[in-house]
């Protein structure tokens, strides 16, 4: 029974913060092919490692800020509160045969200076 709980069990493809890093370094400044299918396949990563000591606390703190910054103002922010105050903020995307579906940010995407810019 405990297997057959288990395998109804999602578990998205994962990637090191570093791996990654690497990835698109190694492809000037792109998502690999190999990413862009998990992303499409599955319509999610996982990205682990991000608060390891070896990342770059400058980088890490930019990017949480950024990201915060973009989940503040984007149109596909969804939010859940819990009943103990906590609030959650989601950004996610849907796969379809043709692959993983654009998310439109509105306003927050518009120019360079848009809180969401650096994500699409």
């Amino acid at each position: 029974a405990v297997a057959a709980a288990d395998q109804s069990v999602f578990h998205p493809s994962r990637i090191s913060y570093q791996q990654l890093r690497e990835v698109i370094a190694s492809n000037n400044g792109e998502a690999s092919n190999s990413l862009r299918e998990a992303l499409g396949l599955v319509g999610m990563i996982s990205i682990t490692g991000v608060f390891d000591d070896n990342v770059d606390h400058d980088t890490r703190t930019s990017m949480m800020r950024e990201l915060h910054r973009c989940s503040l103002s984007s149109l596909v922010t969804r939010k859940h509160f819990y009943s103990d105050g906590t609030l959650r903020r989601t950004m996610a995307s849907h796969s379809v045969p043709s692959g993983i579906q654009t998310m439109n940010h509105g306003a927050a995407t518009a120019d360079p200076a848009g809180a969401c810019y650096a994500f699409d």
